[in-house]
């Protein structure tokens, strides 16, 4: 069963088209990578899957039930926030209903346990396992 179809997507910033007619599409239990080096539309192109960044042309079909999300290289946070109060607005901008234990054990299967430090004060790795708990 096809989960997603992208079909004859392009993006363009400016006078340089970055991606031209490019479909293809993902079965289930399918495990994809996107290769390529850096400036040729890797990043753009998982942002338009995810929803994130509109095609100039071509669209994006999702099978129900399938959500994408998208996981920026650096993620940003609002200053003075804390692990827990990041993970806490990430969970319910994608409407998930959870008790703060649920969060905490995930930030510990992450790695991370201690829930009220400040987020300027972790790695960048740190970081990036805060964003994925949200």
């Amino acid at each position: 069963m096809t989960i997603l179809t992208a079909e004859h997507i392009e993006k363009s910033y400016s006078e340089r088209p970055l991606l031209h007619d490019v479909s293809f599409g993902v079965e289930e239990g399918e495990k994809i990578g996107i290769i390529g080096v850096n400036g040729t539309g890797k990043s753009t192109l998982l942002k338009i899957i995810a929803g994130v960044e509109e095609p100039d042309q071509g669209f994006v079909t999702k099978a129900g039930g399938i959500q994408v999300g998208y996981l920026p290289q650096n993620p940003e946070f609002p200053e003075g926030t804390t692990v827990l109060q990041q993970v806490k607005a990430g969970a319910a901008l994608t409407q998930q209903e959870s008790q703060e234990y649920e969060y905490k054990a995930i930030l510990k299967k992450l790695g991370i346990d201690n829930f009220d430090a400040p987020i300027n004060t972790l790695s960048g790795g740190q970081k990036k396992r805060v964003a994925m708990a949200g």
